[in-house]
């Protein structure tokens, strides 16, 4: 039903030297509202108003503009945003969802330029860091606002958003087991949002864009077509999040490996390496375990990696050399002794079945694994 006749919308000011000129329209179909206004008032508010009125067109010439998609509220908001400083000064980011848009579609430079400033200062590193603090960080509102920041031509913002979103979707660590926000806070739906649009994201060659990429593709190439709207992404995103999460709560619960059985000097306490940084192989997660021998004491260093024979990847126990005159140009010679066939998606070395690789691999290796009492 029209709500032209609705004694309750507030009474708009008027200019006793001058009567309204301009017949807006709000909403379609049945549901449409009239106003009418200072054509003149609303033309220096929007470039889009303003072209409308100063050419030969329809709108010029019934002194009548029509904003379908725009209800009374909404219109009473934009405007009291550019008219009131102080409903500017209190302008929360939630009032940005609503009118961001709108402001941009139609032109409303000062609008934009208002939700820019609100957007900039909430999706800020700082800000965001501080709600992550005190536990009040909003998902839902910083995905809506990235992609309204987007859809409004928004360019700081945007990047802002694009930052931190990316930042946690791209981050794989011990920190998803321990704090709220990782990349495991993120639901199909989150996902369904904002991964059309990080495509667009103003910083190309961020570390964590390419992470991303990596695992929506499914481990080939980062660059394979458009991974980020290919069906199955979402589900695809947060199937390997998972696994990595059950991956680093699997090695947290490992503080080192026994070696057994190899015949040589090689068994023994290996104990993981907490600079490891984590590799992604096939959406798997992989550490080494290093023994404890020390570089002066004997000619090599025994290793258990996961590490790559060619084209195929898995575990391997392997030799290090190290050589008299060891440095950066003369690193040390690495061999695989024993190898364990179909270990690719093993976050941790297998206990049994290692095979030889090398003349020097003598004997059954076995492994024990020796676990954490507690999880801290």
């Amino acid at each position: 039903m029209s709500n032209c006749n609705n004694t309750n919308e507030r009474p708009r000011k008027k200019l006793r030297s001058s009567e309204p000129d301009l017949q807006i329209i709000l909403g379609s179909g049945d549901d449409t509202s009239t106003q009418f206004t200072h054509s003149t008032a609303l033309a220096l508010k929007s470039k889009y108003v303003d072209t409308m009125l100063s050419t030969s067109m329809r709108e010029q010439e019934t002194r009548t503009i029509t904003f379908p998609d725009i209800t009374p509220s909404l219109w009473e908001k934009m405007n009291s945003f550019l008219d009131d400083p102080v409903a500017a000064h209190d302008m929360k980011a939630e009032d940005v969802r609503d009118v961001a848009v709108l402001y941009d579609k139609y032109e409303f430079e000062q609008g934009s330029k208002l939700c820019e400033k609100i957007l900039s200062d909430y999706l800020s590193v700082k800000s965001l860091a501080t709600k992550e603090l005190s536990y009040k960080l909003d998902l839902d509102l910083v995905i809506d606002l990235t992609v309204i920041a987007h859809k409004s031509n928004l360019g700081t913002p945007f990047a802002l958003g694009c930052k931190y979103l990316l930042k946690k979707l791209g981050t794989f660590s011990k920190y998803g087991l321990d704090r709220p926000y990782s990349c495991i806070m993120f639901t199909e739906e989150h996902l369904k949002k904002i991964l059309p649009v990080l495509k667009h994201t103003p910083i190309p060659n961020d570390n964590f864009l390419c992470n991303v990429r990596y695992i929506l593709s499914d481990g080939k190439s980062e660059n394979d077509g458009d991974v980020f709207e290919q069906p199955g992404a979402e589900k695809r995103y947060i199937s390997h999040s998972s696994n990595q999460l059950h991956a680093r709560l699997l090695q947290r619960c490992i503080h080192s490996v026994e070696l057994y059985g190899t015949g040589i000097n090689a068994d023994g306490l290996f104990v993981r390496d907490e600079d490891d940084s984590f590799s992604y192989h096939g959406g798997a997660r992989t550490a080494e375990w290093y023994d404890g021998r020390g570089r002066g004491t004997h000619n090599y260093r025994f290793v258990i990696k996961y590490t790559s024979r060619g084209e195929e990847s898995g575990w391997a126990i392997m030799r290090y050399r190290f050589l008299s005159n060891q440095g950066e140009d003369n690193p040390p010679v690495r061999k695989i002794c024993w190898w364990s066939p179909y270990s690719k998606y093993l976050d941790v070395p297998p206990m049994k079945g290692w095979v030889p690789h090398d003349p020097l691999a003598r004997g059954n290796p076995w492994l024990k694994y020796n676990l954490n009492e507690t999880i801290e």
